[in-house]
C-alpha cells in the first residue's frame, strides 16, 4: 500500500481475505516505509482470517452499518487495531 492509501469496502459489498493453509508463508497487507491509512468498511462486510497487516495507521475501521469477522490475524507497526464507530440509544 502507498503512503496515505486505504482500502474501502462500500455498499453492501462483500470482501474475503483467507489466507490459504496449503501454501507456505502468510497473507500481508503492508506498507512501504510510511503509514497507509488501512481498511474502512462502510456499510460493507469484511471477512479477515489469519491475514497479517502492517504499516497501518488504523487496521480495520468499521462505521456503523458494517459487519466484520476478524479471526486469527496479526497486526505489525499498527497505531489502532480497530476502530468501530457506534451510536447508542439511551432513550429508554
Amino acid at each position: 500500500m502507498q503512503p496515505g492509501s486505504s482500502m474501502e469496502i462500500v455498499d453492501g459489498a462483500k470482501v474475503r481475505f483467507i489466507r490459504n493453509t496449503e501454501f507456505v508463508g502468510n497473507f500481508y497487507i503492508m506498507g512501504c516505509f510510511v503509514l497507509w491509512k488501512g481498511i474502512y468498511v462502510k456499510n460493507g462486510e469484511l471477512e479477515m482470517l489469519g491475514v497479517t497487516i502492517s504499516d497501518a495507521e488504523t487496521a480495520v475501521h468499521l462505521s456503523q452499518d458494517a459487519t466484520a469477522t476478524l479471526r486469527d490475524n496479526t497486526f505489525l507497526t499498527v497505531t489502532m487495531y480497530a476502530f468501530i464507530t457506534m451510536t447508542l440509544d439511551m432513550s429508554t
